[in-house]
């Protein structure tokens, strides 16, 4: 079987930063061209993790139709959290290897883990507004054209699909789905030279929250002692 591997070009420049984009691709001598959306994202608060799922739609639109199925893999986005500029969160993934590309509307969704450290940035970023998410997929296009050849075609990285959640339904919503309204916040004023019961029991405070800000909610709640 003959495999090739092309990397498209960026054939009209610059970064489309839009909340609908359209893919232009050349696979197999046809030009092909594939819409995306972000029509919903939602939160899924039965996983391990909460996690935030973005629901993409892809629907396939060319002037020239390639031969065989096309199917995308190896599909994931770099999710970033807009302010005035750029910070990314994570990445958001997907379970299934293939994913195969129609003519009519597909969705792909992919899934963000959410701990309460990625929480409390996300929520300093937003600082009071709405939450405004940026998605860079990444990933290629199978096309099987025939029994003896198999096309691997890169995604370009040139397309940016933006969704913005109203603060309050991120508020109301969305943080509460989250759990992140469950954190109570206990402030203890640092004494200059703590002695005895009081010094251990701060510094097992310290490594509570240390280890809850990164998501070991067992044990931090398991490191703070009862102190007489």
């Amino acid at each position: 079987m003959k495999i090739l591997y092309k990397i498209p070009c960026n054939l009209k420049g610059g970064v489309k930063i839009v909340d609908n984009a359209e893919m232009e691709l050349n696979i197999d001598g046809s030009i092909v061209k594939l819409d995306l959306a972000i029509r919903e994202v939602s939160v899924n608060p039965d996983a391990m993790y909460p996690n935030l799922e973005f629901h993409i739609s892809l629907q396939l639109s060319q002037s020239q139709s390639p031969q065989g199925h096309l199917y995308l893999t190896n599909i994931y986005a770099i999710v970033k959290i807009l302010d005035n500029r750029q910070h990314i969160v994570g990445r958001a993934s997907t379970d299934k290897p293939f994913i195969e590309i129609q003519s009519q509307e597909s969705m792909l969704t992919l899934s963000l883990d959410m701990d309460h450290l990625r929480l409390k940035h996300i929520e300093r970023l937003r600082g009071g507004g709405d939450a405004k998410f940026q998605l860079i997929l990444n990933g290629a296009i199978i096309s099987h054209p025939s029994r003896r050849t198999l096309t691997v075609t890169a995604l370009p990285h040139d397309h940016l699909l933006n969704y913005r959640i109203a603060k309050s339904d991120w508020v109301e919503q969305y943080l509460k789905n989250l759990h992140f309204k469950d954190v109570w916040l206990l402030e203890v004023p640092t004494l200059e030279a703590p002695v005895g019961d009081m010094k251990v029991a701060l510094e097992h405070l310290q490594t509570a929250w240390k280890k809850f800000e990164m998501g070991e909610y067992d044990c931090g709640a398991y490191q703070v002692p009862q102190v007489p």
